[in-house]
């Protein structure tokens, strides 16, 4: 497992996916410059009006950490924006989907947390435009 932090708690690169070469720029200016690149996030919206921030994750992905910086910053955005924020988990050999809110304008906008098929995922996005009252839950 890779190093996840230097000596001065500057955050390392775990995944290697990203340019490499900014990735360590930005990781040089040390502790007080926080940040994060966000590898899918997804903007949803509608008629040009942010609906929802969706961080879309590989059901395998193995780090998951609800609580950490990045994650609250990202919450941050979403409520400052009034947007939903999402993690979604999918399986892109099914396909299926699994949205799990992190804001609490998300929690009031679910049901039930499940797997959905493709075509449930479609109409719940189609939801989240079309939402109008956003104490609404969708079905």
């Amino acid at each position: 497992m890779p190093k996840l932090y230097s000596a001065d708690g500057v955050s390392q690169e775990r995944t290697g996916f990203r340019d490499e070469w900014i990735s360590r720029w930005h990781r040089g200016l040390g502790f007080d410059f926080p940040g994060t690149d966000v590898d899918f996030l997804f903007l949803e919206y509608d008629q040009r009006i942010p609906v929802a921030l969706v961080d879309y994750k590989r059901q395998d992905n193995p780090y998951q950490p609800e609580r950490e910086a990045n994650v609250d910053a990202l919450r941050w955005l979403g409520d400052a924006a009034g947007c939903s924020f999402w993690w979604v988990f999918y399986r892109p050999d099914e396909p299926a989907f699994y949205p799990q809110p992190m804001n609490l304008l998300a929690t009031r906008l679910i049901g039930k947390l499940r797997w959905m098929p493709e075509a449930e995922y479609v109409r719940f996005l189609r939801f989240l435009r079309n939402r109008g009252n956003q104490s609404s839950k969708a079905s």
